[in-house]
């Protein structure tokens, strides 16, 4: 999974096979930053644009993400090996230790 946040207004999310296919995976951000996988396989998107967006996450079988945090200029997104949830905005990282 990438993505390859350009100066438009929408961007999408990218699924790339070990094959090299291409295909996209969601249409519906502005702008998608940051992307991870939790322990129990989620996708988790950063999508920034114009001072909105915040943190999504895919639960399997739902073709909608669910918005997690609303929180205008987050750039990146982590888990660390407790769990524990990592935010970064340019300017600092939030950290959660609450399974989300």
């Amino acid at each position: 999974f990438v993505t390859a946040p350009t100066l438009g207004t929408r961007d999408a999310v990218y699924r790339i096979t070990p094959d090299g296919e291409v295909s996209t995976f969601y249409e519906g951000f502005g702008r998608p930053q940051g992307l991870v996988f939790d322990a129990q396989g989620r996708l988790h998107v950063i999508d920034a644009l114009a001072g909105m967006g915040g943190l999504f996450r895919f639960e399997p079988g739902r073709a909608e993400p669910e918005q997690l945090i609303e929180c205008g200029g987050l750039v990146g997104v982590a888990f660390g090996s407790d769990g524990a949830l990592a935010v970064a905005s340019g300017e600092t990282v939030y950290r959660f230790s609450a399974p989300m």
